[in-house]
């Protein structure tokens, strides 16, 4: 796909990698002190969100570059 393309895939990947963080969040923090537990749900799931949220993919810079090809900057990379 087109350099523009492949960056804003990555922003939307980014985004949506940030509002399940804040739904597993939220619904960790509402589910009480059973969520504590290592074999509730809730626990597992606020736990794989935050280790994929890490992933080079989907970490803030995408934002920044998606803003470079937005700005039509020369050296805007998709992978930058």
């Amino acid at each position: 796909p087109e350099p523009w393309l492949q960056a804003e895939l990555r922003t939307c990947g980014t985004y949506t990698t940030d509002v399940a963080v804040e739904v597993a969040s939220k619904a960790f923090r509402f589910g009480g002190g059973r969520a504590l537990q290592t074999s509730n749900i809730l626990q597992r799931c606020l736990r794989d969100i935050n280790a994929a949220a890490q992933h080079l993919m989907v970490n803030d810079s995408t934002y920044e570059n998606h803003g470079q090809f937005i700005l039509g900057m020369p050296d805007a990379d998709p992978m930058g």
